[in-house]
């Protein structure tokens, strides 16, 4: 089966730091020589790029300016929103979807992972060939040559589809034994992430934990990374890591939330995700992560500010890929002439 690739767009925050009554996503900027909300210009940079199969949008639970803004994609999306549980909606035929997003950031990630999920299930898609692009929708430089690049570069991430490789069994599984060394506890690790991002030109400092005035320490720059999106991986391998997870710190969403269906109701009709199940691959990362053994879920929350993070919280390794200024989030009010400057700029190139 042909590999699917699945932009899935954050855009269910408010931006407070932007000062503006309107979300963020919905102020608009000029592109193709008109105003338009840096939502729909976002969603336009990857429908643009043929190798991207849908995009995934997902909005807040109280969003009410998608379908008077965008109503090409999301014209009908209040009314069915209202109806209180939506797993996966959009316009018909339509290339662009939406689900709900809420809470953290990680909270709207999994909602649009799951949901890719339900896709695939819906489209024929299998998960384990399936790469998702997770892009925050602020970020509205992103150039479509970044896209294809970035899908280019999923050929270097440990193949997911033939478990077989991954030499993980039921059988591998060692209980927690305080005698055994660190060194022989055996975790998988794999490549399974992609972060776009720059390298830091400008010196870094470190502040004081009781004190953000001062400065207690230098950094070395040479070891600074500053992480954009979109940060890409196996869709089938993310949802059952993240899942796992999710489930191993009691997080109560996944139980109260009707945004998307169940990782058990998943586990019934995935052939695949039935094979990681048994390989026990996340409780074998578990059982000897102090990370995770010597914090409360908030404080897990809170580690786990963007994607890959779950990653390397789970001992997984996850490769950079160059980006460039242009590809900034739009933050504060100042960064919306920086960004109209990049979308000016390519136009111009084009």
């Amino acid at each position: 089966m042909a590999k699917k690739y699945l932009a899935l767009i954050c855009a269910a925050g408010v931006g407070t730091r932007m000062q503006s009554q309107v979300p963020k996503q919905y102020l608009s900027l000029t592109y193709e020589n008109k105003q338009q909300p840096i939502l729909g210009i976002t969603i336009q940079k990857f429908l643009a790029v043929e190798d991207i199969d849908s995009v995934l949008v997902a909005l807040n639970e109280n969003d009410s300016y998608a379908s008077q803004l965008l109503p090409a994609w999301f014209d009908s999306f209040t009314a069915y929103n209202l109806k209180g549980k939506l797993y996966l909606y959009s316009q018909t035929n339509s290339q662009v979807k939406a689900c709900l997003g809420y809470g953290e950031r990680i909270h709207t990630v999994y909602s649009l992972l799951a949901n890719a999920m339900q896709l695939c299930l819906e489209q024929d898609y299998d998960p384990a060939q399936t790469y998702v692009l997770i892009h925050d929708a602020a970020r509205v430089g992103i150039k479509s040559s970044d896209i294809q690049s970035i899908i280019h570069a999923c050929s270097t991430l440990d193949q997911i589809d033939h478990l077989e490789q991954l030499k993980v069994t039921e059988q591998s599984f060692v209980p927690e034994d305080p005698k055994i060394d660190e060194k022989d506890r055996a975790c998988p690790s794999f490549l399974a992430g992609i972060l776009p991002g720059m390298r830091c030109t400008d010196s870094v400092k470190l502040l004081q934990a009781d004190n953000q005035n001062l400065i207690t320490d230098n950094l070395d720059r040479k070891q600074i990374y500053l992480a954009q999106t979109p940060q890409t991986f196996n869709l089938l391998y993310f949802y059952y890591l993240l899942s796992k997870l999710l489930m191993h710190l009691d997080e109560p969403s996944l139980e109260s939330k009707t945004y998307f269906s169940s990782y058990s109701y998943f586990l019934t009709y995935c052939e695949q995700l039935q094979l990681l199940e048994k390989s026990k691959i996340a409780e074998l990362k578990f059982v000897y992560n102090n990370k995770i053994k010597s914090k409360s879920l908030d404080e897990i929350l809170q580690i786990l500010t963007d994607d890959v993070s779950v990653l390397t919280l789970l001992g997984d390794q996850v490769i950079v890929h160059e980006m460039g200024k242009h590809n900034l989030k739009v933050t504060l009010p100042e960064d919306l002439a920086l960004a109209q400057y990049y979308l000016t700029q390519e136009a111009q190139l084009d």
